[in-house]
């Protein structure tokens, strides 16, 4: 064998990679690697974040141009002086006292207890249902169970009671009970309707909170409870014919609605319309009874005829973008989702490593998303509202969120997470105009009736004398359809479908969002 020949090296070629990779020259080869990929990050970062911001800059001036909110301080109401503010009772601010919500005493309340015994008759799905007169005979049954604390729990639901058993005598009789169990109430009603005397509404919400989502409104409840029984008091005082008493009880209602209305969140606003709501049952069974006096009705008109929801609703929006676009920059500077989602730890590194632009981009995606689902379809200068632009656009949107990472690089996961179903939104403010309308009309009808003792041929006939001025349909544009019948009346709007059924409330394929919407009829 010849002494001079190289042996071959040992190891295969991860031995060799080895060696290059901690020899000098392979070091070097990493370090400037490393710089590379580095430096093509910072400027992806850099360039991803000059975008977004750019991007929002753009929507923020457009919505200044506008006059429009996106900063969530500019929509905390302003301070008002106690003396003048209904909020400051100390009944109100009892309910934002934390102790008061583990110890509430409404909870054990007879008319509490009651209400989840009143059975009710079951809905025909395939129509509207006709407004009822408040089962005044069942509360009663119900509230003389619920003395008995033994047996209420088991006891069975009250069932409606049959209408050849709801005589006058029978509700005059159950009406006494009803007014008996809520006789405890009365100091605090008359605390309540003395302070609705007073000029502004601001209840003690915190608005210093880090997270819009998670301010409290414990009052909203409150105020929904407390109009729930007076609507029930108004109904039962109506059938001891009691019409002052029950009118007083209507406007009380009606001025608790009224201390929402500069508050300016959209939930505040939906319990506005529920007790709205409340308010127009009581009203509908007097003019069923033909129990209303002119001099009433006249009252009813003027309250009514002065609610303009519709455009109520835009400052509650303007508040859901601000409250979105807080969020969004308190997850931009620490990372926490908790506003957004339960994430974990992983979750909360991940928001801290991406690119503060791509949440301004969410912020400007949220704010035109919001603009294209609903302000496209809802004409507040005209007065209009357009339900199948709503509805298409929707649909569009939702339509283009099947795909979770196409959301993700459009930059959409907060317009998907934090935007409301704006076409519901615009339809429930819609309808809550319309029974604000109806009620307004209604009383009107039945003071034409009063005085010339049947209703008029058309609508035309009421103003000015009876109303200042007929109220117009948001979605035709047009008055309110309306036929005089051989007894009554009929009075409609065509409804979110846009199509004239003359008055016909059943539904297609129990589609609530088909039929006309009806006088005297449950609302969907």
């Amino acid at each position: 064998m010849n002494s001079n020949e190289t042996s071959p090296q040992k190891g295969g070629w991860l031995t060799h990679f080895a060696r290059w990779l901690f020899s000098r020259r392979g070091l070097r080869a990493i370090l400037i690697l490393l710089v590379w990929v580095v430096t093509l990050v910072f400027l992806v970062y850099a360039f991803e974040n000059w975008r977004g911001k750019k991007a929002w800059n753009q929507v923020k001036a457009d919505l200044e141009k506008r006059g429009e909110i996106w900063k969530f301080e500019e929509v905390v109401p302003k301070p008002v002086p106690p003396e003048q503010n209904f909020a400051s009772l100390s009944l109100v601010t009892n309910w934002f006292d934390p102790a008061q919500k583990t110890n509430s005493p409404d909870e054990r309340h007879p008319l509490a207890i009651a209400r989840t015994k009143v059975g009710k008759a079951k809905r025909d799905r395939t129509r509207l249902e006709p407004m009822l007169q408040t089962d005044l005979i069942a509360w009663a049954k119900a509230l003389e169970l619920g003395t008995n604390s033994g047996i209420v729990n088991d006891a069975p639901d009250i069932p409606p009671t049959p209408p050849e058993e709801a005589t006058p005598e029978a509700r005059a009789r159950a009406a006494g009970v009803v007014l008996a169990a809520m006789a405890g109430d009365e100091p605090s009603l008359a605390q309540i309707r003395e302070a609705l005397r007073r000029p502004y509404s601001r209840y003690p919400v915190n608005f210093n909170t880090p997270d819009p989502w998670s301010i409290l409104l414990p009052h909203l409840v409150k105020v929904k409870m407390w109009s729930q029984r007076l609507s029930l008091k108004a109904s039962a005082e109506l059938a001891l014919g009691r019409t002052d008493a029950a009118l007083q009880d209507v406007q009380s209602v009606l001025g608790l609605e009224n201390s929402l209305r500069d508050e300016p969140f959209l939930i505040s606003y939906l319990v506005r319309i529920a007790i709205l709501k409340l308010a127009v049952q009581p009203v509908w069974e007097g003019l069923q009874d033909h129990r209303w006096t002119d001099e009433q009705l006249q009252r009813l008109v003027e309250q009514f005829s002065r609610y303009d929801l519709v455009p109520a609703l835009q400052p509650c929006l303007a508040t859901e973008r601000a409250a979105t676009v807080k969020t969004l920059e308190l997850v931009r500077r620490r990372g926490e989702l908790g506003a957004v989602a339960d994430v974990g730890p992983v979750g909360v590194t991940l928001a801290r490593l991406l690119p503060s632009g791509w949440y301004y981009f969410e912020m400007a995606n949220y704010s035109q998303i919001m603009d294209r689902l609903l302000w496209q379809g809802l004409d507040l200068k005209a007065r209009r509202v357009q339900p199948d632009v709503l509805s298409r656009n929707q649909h569009s949107f939702e339509s283009s969120r099947r795909s979770a990472i196409k959301v993700l690089f459009r930059h959409e996961f907060a317009a998907g997470t934090f935007l409301p179903a704006l076409t519901r939104v615009a339809e429930r403010a819609t309808q809550g105009q319309t029974v604000a309308d109806f009620a307004a009309l209604a009383c009107s009808l039945e003071r034409y009736r009063l005085r010339n003792g049947q209703y008029p041929d058309s609508l035309t006939a009421l103003a000015p004398d009876f109303i200042v001025a007929l109220p117009k349909d948001w979605i035709t544009g047009l008055p309110y359809q309306f036929r005089k019948t051989d007894t009554s009346f009929v009075l409609y709007s065509v409804g979110w479908d846009q199509k004239d059924g003359g008055g016909d409330t059943r539904l297609i394929k129990a589609d609530d969002r088909q039929g006309d919407w009806v006088w005297g009829y449950v609302f969907p």
